[in-house]
């Protein structure tokens, strides 16, 4: 049934010129059929490349089923659907998931594995782990040390995997993704030659966002201390934050961003910030810095990890708390691209103080903006995936579908409890795409060829959700319009008196203790 499944989610051709993984995944996979599990018996059989055990007894049947569920936990990452392209998939052949093995053949008791009854069949079991384990959501944990973190990840993630979303959460999802694709069809349409790195493929980015900020503010957050790159920064900044856009219209038209009396030349586009007060609906008010983006990729991530504990100082939160009354919290949220992420050795090193006395913050929410590819052509790295750097410090890390923006939901939720909780670095692997190339006047079809075809062939993530959200009676279609032509008209309106705007001098919010 396993291959099955496997069979039905990705294609013959799975080696398209993206991947340089053949021999690695030929050497991994000798390696994973001989590393089989400790009970299989002597008397097992051998069926093509798995080994079977022979049918599990009423004695051992319990711990047969362990070991299995224990099997999905620890390897059903490898053979979830991630991808938003449907082009691959970690690993095709892990015997480790294969039920003969532990010798299950019948029914099974469960004794309360993934809310199923205490007695169930072995397809419905093997169902329900596919669901939790691989499918548009995957987690890595069972490389942390301590076992009481291992325990509550598991726990919690098949909790969160069977929490529905709730209603209000989906139609403020699917109407910011409405936002950003007419932001970004705006800018096509108004600047066709503008080096923007628009945020198409990655609108998760804006869904993560999103999810931060709402759990913040649930969770008394005074402050957000975030870094990311340029791929769909001016996307978070005007939808996420509420950056006004006449600073961007202003740079394009070759002003800077500062008041014309102002001896300052600023920086390029993709390099704007931004420091503001954000406030719901109930009136908290939650400040957000999204800290300047250097050329030199990842630069940002110490200073952001700087600025957090600066900010829990200046507070005196965190690990600088004096007064135990004193509930101000900062959140330090770092954003990354996928072939950075690997490459970039001020990576490894930000994560070598991550947990040291007087350098920690109590733990960065990552994420990887993984579109897949580094710069234009097939990724240069070693291992599987992007975020493997992140096992320096046994952090958990959460793979999740760009196109599942529920699933992000859930991936941002799970690793922004896990950091409460323990106070530690959790890494979100965001597989997706960029629908053009490096930047909008890169042709990336003549490097990769087989990924612009399928990209080509789909519909946008705003268009997937939003028809999702009609069907379910969410959305209306009438809400839908109505959201696109309202944004659509501020930006227009914002355009058309920049003339008129004077750029504000926006001081440094803060009061340093004398």
């Amino acid at each position: 049934m396993l291959r099955a499944v496997l069979a039905a989610r990705s294609p013959a051709c799975v080696h398209n010129g993206r991947y340089l993984y053949s021999s690695w995944t030929a050497h991994a996979q000798v390696n994973v059929r001989s590393s089989a599990p400790d009970n299989i018996v002597e008397n097992s059989s051998q069926t093509g490349n798995h080994r079977e055990q022979g049918p599990a007894t009423a004695e051992n049947l319990p711990a047969a089923v362990r070991r299995f569920v224990d099997a999905y936990r620890t390897h059903g990452h490898k053979t979830a659907a991630i991808d938003p392209l449907g082009l691959w998939i970690p690993m095709r052949d892990v015997p480790e998931l294969d039920p003969l093995a532990y010798g299950l053949t019948k029914d099974v008791e469960v004794n309360g594995y993934l809310s199923l009854g205490q007695r169930t069949t072995l397809q419905n079991l093997t169902q329900a782990l596919l669901h939790t384990y691989s499918s548009k959501i995957s987690v890595e944990f069972e490389h942390m040390i301590h076992q009481e973190e291992r325990q509550w990840f598991a726990q919690r993630f098949e909790q969160l995997m069977g929490e529905p979303i709730p209603a209000e959460v989906k139609k403020q999802v699917g109407k910011i993704l409405l936002k950003t694709a007419v932001f970004d069809s705006f800018l096509a349409n108004k600047f066709p030659t503008l080096k923007r790195y628009g945020g198409e493929g990655a609108e998760g980015n804006l869904v993560f966002v999103d999810e931060i900020i709402r759990l913040a503010f649930a969770g008394d957050y005074h402050d957000v201390i975030a870094c990311m790159p340029h791929r769909g920064r001016l996307n978070v900044l005007t939808v996420n934050l509420g950056y006004d856009p006449s600073y961007m219209f202003r740079k394009i038209s070759g002003k800077s961003e500062f008041p014309d009396d102002v001896k300052a030349t600023g920086d390029v586009l993709s390099h704007l910030f931004t420091s503001t007060d954000l406030t719901a609906e109930d009136g908290k008010k939650l400040h957000f810095s999204l800290i300047p983006n250097p050329s030199h990729l990842e630069a940002n991530n110490p200073v952001a990890v700087g600025k957090a504990r600066g900010r829990q100082q200046s507070l005196q939160a965190g690990y600088y708390r004096r007064d135990q009354e004193n509930d101000k919290k900062v959140l330090c949220v770092q954003i990354h691209g996928d072939a950075s992420f690997t490459g970039q050795g001020i990576i490894a090193e930000t994560f070598g103080f991550a947990d040291l006395p007087h350098y920690s913050v109590g733990g960065s929410m990552h994420l990887i903006t993984n579109n897949q590819v580094g710069f234009t052509t097939t990724t240069g790295r070693s291992s599987i995936y992007a975020s493997d750097a992140a096992k320096i410090n046994s952090c958990p890390v959460i793979h999740v579908n760009g196109e599942s923006p529920e699933d992000i939901i859930r991936a941002t939720k799970l690793g922004f409890e896990y950091r409460e909780r323990f106070g530690k670095d959790v890494v979100i692997d965001l597989l997706c795409y960029r629908l053009h190339g490096h930047n909008e006047v890169d042709d990336p079809t003549m490097t990769q060829p087989v990924m612009y075809n399928a990209i080509k062939a789909r519909k946008s993530v705003p268009v997937l959700y939003s028809e999702a959200l009609r069907q379910e009676g969410q959305l209306t279609e009438e809400e839908s319009r109505k959201v696109s032509e309202e944004y659509d008209g501020s930006l227009r309106q914002a355009l058309s008196q920049l003339d008129q705007f004077k750029p504000k001098v926006r001081m440094c919010p803060f009061k340093l203790p004398l």
